[in-house]
C-alpha cells in the first residue's frame, strides 16, 4: 500500500503467529486507522434501560473489521482493542459486515482471506 507518497507494505498474514497488541495498534495506526480506533474507545457510553441491570452496562461502538484466513493469533493481539474484530472468510456473515443493519463498516480483507472466500 502506498501511504503519502512512501510504499510500505504490511503482512497481516505473518502477524497471525504473534500476538501482540502493541504491534496490531502500531499496524493500524501506520495504515491510517487510528482515528477509527479512537472513535470507537472514546465512544463508550452508558447504556439505558434494563440492560444496565441485567449487567450489560456499556455500549462500545464497532470499529474495524479484520477478513482473514485463520484467526489465530491475531484474535488474540486485538480482542483488547474495543471495537475491533476478526473474523474467518469462511465464517463471515452479514452481522459482521453491517452490525445492526448499519451498513458501513471499516473492513480490512488480507489477500489470502480474497483467495479463500472464492
Amino acid at each position: 500500500e502506498v501511504v503519502d507518497g512512501k510504499s510500505t507494505e504490511y503482512d497481516i498474514e505473518t502477524f497471525n503467529h504473534g500476538s501482540a497488541t502493541r504491534k496490531a495498534i502500531a499496524i493500524f495506526t501506520e495504515l491510517g486507522l487510528g482515528p477509527d480506533m479512537e472513535r470507537a474507545r472514546s465512544g463508550r457510553k452508558i447504556r439505558a434501560g434494563k440492560a444496565t441491570m441485567r449487567g450489560r452496562v456499556h455500549k462500545t461502538p464497532k470499529s474495524i473489521l479484520l477478513v482473514v484466513k485463520e484467526k489465530a493469533g491475531l484474535a488474540k493481539a486485538v480482542r483488547n482493542l474495543p471495537g475491533v474484530d476478526v473474523v474467518a472468510a469462511k465464517d463471515l456473515c452479514a452481522e459482521d459486515l453491517a452490525p445492526g443493519g448499519d451498513v458501513g463498516r471499516l473492513t480490512v480483507f488480507t489477500t489470502s482471506a480474497l483467495e479463500a472466500m472464492n
